[in-house]
């Protein structure tokens, strides 16, 4: 406007006042929000490799923009000159940037040309980096494609959020202020919260899904840059950003937890679960007492875990107000401290005698389950009845043991017998034939209850080895470099492959072994890291593909998808299993869920 001489003086900037339940809630449900909420000050971190969110933040900005004759006429203290700008867009998500940058880098791009400047002239960038696990990867591969190798090791980069917070709508004026003053005063503002960073691969264009999973794993993007530069030069590289400490900016507020989501597509949630600093010493959460709940903390073989079990003696197990306080008691811990949760059950569901006080505190206990999905391992072992509200618990969770006395029903056999006038009895109506081989409600049977808790035990170590399997490079086994190179291999081989590469003296972890048995979906240890097997089984069906295998395979994905455990995919299918009754049980819509979680998913996954 100024240029083409229809505005002599522009004001311009923005404000934001965005901290609001409502707003809050959507940033929540994206699991775009740090959940440092110990540790507010600290919560945005910018680059840190434990990074997990970001901190709504409010505030405003203005700048007055004019001609440098129309400045010096009024005489109007000049700070800066705008030079040029940039303008681009990122079409590659709704809630997620390209994962190598191309928008921004971009609009860098132009801003240099319109400038006629070269990156030689770069001396600092002021970072949009919002302490995101993604955001900040694909923006620190935004920077190098646009400066270049040797500008991108001169330039310092700023990123004041980890001070201001994301002040979303102000944040381009109040940066726009920083940067002003940064070349005013030829100082860089500092970037705090920087205590840990670790080089990841940075991701390529010409492979979407290894940049997907890269930027989904907490890296630090300046990291990224002087990990590009290690592998072209030799020698120690030099840091690319300030991080002299500051206190945090007033108008910042805390960590906000993304506690009140559901799993989400988007991995903020990072790959892995989070360490604990839980003591190996075990302790009771809760008082031993009449309310037929008891919850405590401890360690299974060294992991950390909290754990819950309703007490069949009093009334049944039934859930009270009291009972179902214990629990939530369990569930906010295990989410604090970032570690599994296990919960013992047998119960007869809600207390009727408390009336609806009951229902809503059952109410609560789903809502606190539903908001730990995909944030922490919930795993169930019925060892007795689980009839109603009880019935719906262990539903919510990752997975369900079952042991010999388990049922797991929402109506008993006398209500199904007065109503519909069937006659079942417990065990055909919800035990472990029923549920293990023909509703899919139950991943592990067990035929004694000693079993059902050997297998809930074994099914908490994955937490301590989630994530991305390592290898040094030059140091691969013999036998695994020979499979790699015959991809396309019988399935034996695959097995051979798999027996030899696998580190953990413990058994693997098959799920829903009874259940769509034609195709198999396993949890066991890859290079010392809990990874997810899917194979289709020929012995089955002849490994073809129904509705119910395509959920099965669906629902196995998202959960490793959620706690950042990769894949290995093994195929051998003839397609999809034609007849009538498969497309009544809906093989399409089921079939199209299992495309869209394994299309998606942010975790590693390797096909043979």
């Amino acid at each position: 406007m100024i240029r083409d001489g229809r505005a002599d003086v522009v004001v311009a900037g923005g404000t934001e006042a965005a901290i609001h339940p409502v707003c809050l809630a959507a940033f929540a449900a994206m699991q775009a929000l740090s959940t440092r909420n110990d540790d507010p000050a600290a919560a945005s971190r910018p680059y840190d490799a434990n990074r997990d969110g970001f901190v709504l933040g409010e505030g405003a900005g203005v700048v007055v923009l004019e001609s440098e004759e129309h400045a010096r006429a009024r005489g109007a203290k000049i700070y800066a000159e705008v030079a040029g700008a940039g303008m681009s867009n990122d079409a590659y998500h709704i809630a997620a940037p390209d994962p190598v940058g191309a928008g921004a880098a971009r609009a860098m791009r132009a801003a240099l040309a319109e400038a006629d400047a070269s990156v030689d002239d770069v001396v600092h960038v002021n970072a949009h980096s919002t302490s995101t696990p993604v955001g900040d990867v694909a923006e620190a591969g935004s920077i190098h494609a646009a400066l270049g190798e040797a500008a991108a090791q001169r330039a310092v980069v700023s990123a004041t959020k980890s001070m201001t917070g994301h002040m979303l709508g102000a944040a381009g004026a109040v940066e726009a202020i920083f940067t002003v003053l940064a070349v005013q005063h030829r100082l860089a503002p500092p970037t705090i919260n920087v205590d840990q960073a670790r080089p990841r691969d940075p991701p390529r264009r010409r492979d979407r899904q290894a940049a997907r999973s890269a930027a989904g794993r907490r890296a630090g993007p300046e990291q990224l840059l002087r990990l590009r530069r290690r592998e072209r030069r030799a020698g120690d590289p030099e840091h690319l950003m300030t991080t002299t400490s500051a206190p945090a900016a007033a108008g910042s507020t805390g960590a906000t937890g993304s506690d009140d989501a559901p799993r989400s597509t988007r991995a903020t949630r990072a790959c892995g679960w989070r360490r604990s600093s839980t003591t190996a010493r075990s302790s009771l959460l809760t008082e031993r007492d009449d309310s037929g709940m008891l919850a405590g903390r401890g360690t299974v073989d060294g992991t950390p875990a909290v754990a819950f079990v309703s007490d069949a003696t009093i009334q049944g197990g039934a859930m009270g107000e009291a009972g179902c306080k214990a629990i939530l008691v369990a569930y906010e811990r295990a989410l604090a401290d970032g570690v599994p949760v296990v919960g013992l059950w047998h119960s007869g569901g809600a207390r009727l005698r408390e009336g609806v006080v009951s229902l809503h505190a059952v109410g609560e206990v789903f809502a606190i389950m539903t908001r730990a999905s995909g944030k922490i391992p919930q795993i169930s072992v019925v060892i007795g009845a689980a009839a109603g509200g009880a019935a719906y618990g262990p539903a919510l969770t990752d997975v369900v043991v079952l042991g010999p006395d388990g049922r797991i029903f929402v109506t008993g056999p006398d209500v199904v017998r007065s109503v519909t006038g069937e006659s079942v009895d417990a065990l055909r109506l919800g035990g472990p034939e029923p549920h293990g081989r023909r509703s899919g409600v139950v991943h592990v049977v067990t035929e004694t209850t000693e079993e059902a808790f050997a297998r809930g035990r074994l099914l908490v170590q994955p937490a301590r080895g989630a994530g991305r399997a390592r290898h040094r490079r030059g140091r691969r086994p013999a036998a695994r470099r020979a499979c790699c190179r015959r991809t396309a291999s019988a399935p034996t081989t695959c097995t051979r492959w798999w027996r030899t590469c696998s580190t953990s003296p413990r058994p693997r972890s098959s799920l829903h072994p009874r259940w769509a048995p034609n195709i198999t979906t396993t949890l066991g240890r890859l290079g010392g890291r809990t990874v997810g097997v899917i194979a289709n089984n020929p012995l089955r069906l002849g490994g073809c593909l129904d509705s119910s295998s395509a959920e099965k395979a669906a629902r196995f994905v998202r959960m490793c998808d959620a706690f950042g455990v990769p894949l290995v995919v093994v195929v051998d299918v003839p397609g999809y299993l034609p007849g009538v009754g498969q497309e009544w049980d809906g093989v399409v819509r089921r079939g199209a869920a299992c495309c869209t979680r394994s299309a998606r998913p942010w975790c590693p996954a390797s096909r043979w």
